[in-house]
């Protein structure tokens, strides 16, 4: 049976497909030396903790400009 274009961009094959691609990430860096394991766990957390300080300070700088 065929797959029709919108089987293709369903919101549960995306999410198998980013599943996927973690555990394929997973596998990847589980194999790396000590140090290069843990300078990928340190940028992967550091980045999602940037991206939410920047996020919070341009909310703040778009609210303190709406409220003059």
């Amino acid at each position: 049976m065929p797959c029709s274009r919108s089987d293709l961009s369903s919101p549960r094959l995306k999410e198998y497909a980013f599943f996927e691609l973690a555990l394929y990430a997973a596998i990847l860096i589980v194999d790396l030396p000590a140090m290069a394991l843990a300078g990928c766990l340190s940028v992967g957390l550091l980045i999602p903790a940037l991206i939410s300080l920047l996020e919070q300070h341009s909310r703040a700088a778009s609210f303190s400009s709406r409220s003059r």
